[in-house]
């Protein structure tokens, strides 16, 4: 049976945290008018999560709670593979132990656009990321190559 991944980077973010740590930039209020365009499309779509996994960093946590707002029946779930700089392969491998039909990724570039021209079979920079872009892949399996990206929408 063929399953739903959806991928969605963070909003824009501040350019500099007053920690000084990437980790803790948060969405601008432009950003958060992009998450929430994004997340009316994903329900727009029909596509509803039944996971959520969400990187550590604040942007990308600010970024998940707009949708489990729009999902409330989601569970949703910090993954630290889904950190800018994650491995792929590890992130793939981890993908593959899912059981659920459809599941929303919350992360960052450069790991996203990656992971989408990985699991599309892709060369790298295929598919470009901006700020609160959100693809939509299908595949039975979520391994390099057998997946079919079915829309990729820009804010």
């Amino acid at each position: 049976m063929s399953k739903a991944l959806l991928v969605l980077r963070h909003g824009q973010a501040e350019n500099f945290a007053l920690s000084g740590l990437d980790c803790d930039r948060c969405l601008t209020d432009f950003g958060r008018s992009q998450v929430e365009s994004a997340v009316a499309h994903m329900q727009a779509q029909g596509q509803q999560p039944e996971l959520i996994l969400v990187s550590p960093y604040l942007r990308t946590q600010q970024t998940a709670a707009y949708a489990q707002a729009a999902f409330p029946e989601a569970v949703c779930a910090t993954w630290d593979a889904l950190t800018p700089e994650s491995d792929l392969q590890l992130l793939t491998a981890k993908l593959q132990n899912l059981t659920q039909e459809k599941v929303l990724l919350v992360s960052h570039q450069p790991l996203v656009g990656a992971l989408l021209s990985h699991l599309c079979g892709q060369s790298y920079g295929r598919y470009p990321m901006d700020t609160a872009s959100l693809a939509c892949l299908q595949s039975d399996l979520w391994v390099a190559g057998l997946a079919e990206l079915n829309w990729l929408r820009h804010a």
